[in-house]
This record gives C-alpha cells, structure tokens and sequence, in this order.
C-alpha cells in the first residue's frame, strides 16, 4: 500500500468527503450514530457525500450513504494524507476529553465540525477553525456540514486557520513554554509563602 494514495484513486474526484476517526467505531459515546441521522439529512442535498471511516470495527450504513471503512491506520503518515484528503473532520463526541483526531486533523490544515462538549471547543474555535453545534443534535451537524461542504472557499479558509491555530497553541514548543510558565508560577507561589 502507498504511503500517499491520490484522492482521485481512494475516492471519486468530485467526491466531498467527510472523515470520522475513531479508535472504537461503534462506541456510544463516540456518536457515530448521530452523525449517521445527521448525515441521512443532508445526502440528498450533496450529491457526492463521501463518508470516510478510519478506526476498529466496520460501522454499517447501509446502503444509503456513499462510505469507505479504511481501518485502522498504524502509519503517521498515511493517516495525515487521510486527513489532508478529506474535506473536513467530523468529531461528533457526546462525551470527550481532548480528542487528538481534532489536533490531527487541524495540523493537516482540514478543519473540524463538532459537538461543543468536553475539551473539542478547546480546540475548535467556532467559525475561525471549524464549526461547534450542540451535543447530540443532529439537525444541527448535519446544516452545519453542509455549510461547509456548500461552501469550499469558507472551507478552505478554515483549513488555514486551523494549521496557524495548531502551530501556535499545540505545537512542541508551544507546550513546553506553557509548562516553564506553570513551574515559574508554581515556584513564585511557593517562595511567597
């Protein structure tokens, strides 16, 4: 297998692909089963849906939505020309810490749509790196999908957002000057005492 498959052989060309990135598919708490109702609304309206799922365990679909179950991905680099393919991440979480599918997909520059829940809008910045919808509610991811899947350039704008967002705020280095800040401030806190 190629470490970077063109999208025109993975996918149809004019396809817009929507990717979901879990390690466990199927888990309740990874709303893979909103975002299928979510999904049921819009297909109709783009034509060329194209669900990608990266992770264990095969979801099902049926026959309705346009899918590809790539499995799980091992390969760092496989899996960042995953995300660089895809139109946009989908993290439909109904609970979640600080999911890394999210930080994944942002330094790919392939911006997000999520449940504003847990530590996702930590990281999604609503309307500058992608879009954050209620938890749960599917009507609300689905428009907000198709938001963007209607609107490439907004998209696209987006995308660049989130790479200059994920270099700034999630790099190495920007983590290890975060940590120097908290041990300055833990050591002033306890020399005034």
């Amino acid at each position: 297998m190629s470490d970077a498959p063109e999208r025109s052989s993975a996918f149809p060309p004019q396809a817009k692909v929507i990717l979901f990135v879990a390690d466990g598919l199927p888990l309740f708490r990874k709303g893979f089963e909103v975002l299928v109702r979510a999904l049921e609304h819009i297909r109709t309206l783009i034509p060329e849906l194209h669900l990608v799922t990266v992770g264990h365990h095969s979801p099902d679909l049926g026959h309705h939505i346009p899918h590809s179950y790539l499995g799980h991905i091992n390969s760092d680099r496989l899996l960042s020309n995953i995300y660089s393919a895809a139109d946009l991440l989908v993290i439909p979480s109904l609970q979640d810490n600080l999911p890394n599918t999210v930080l994944e997909s942002m330094a790919c520059g392939t911006p997000a749509v999520g449940f504003d829940v847990g530590g996702i809008p930590d990281m999604i910045q609503h309307c500058q790196t992608g879009l954050l919808v209620p938890s749960g509610e599917a009507g609300a991811l689905g428009a907000a999908l198709l938001e963007l899947l209607q609107n490439p350039e907004r998209g696209m704008a987006l995308g660049a957002n989130c790479r200059q967002y994920a270099l700034r705020h999630f790099s190495l280095e920007a983590q290890a000057d975060r940590y120097c800040q908290l041990y300055t401030e833990i050591l002033s806190e306890r020399a005034l005492r």
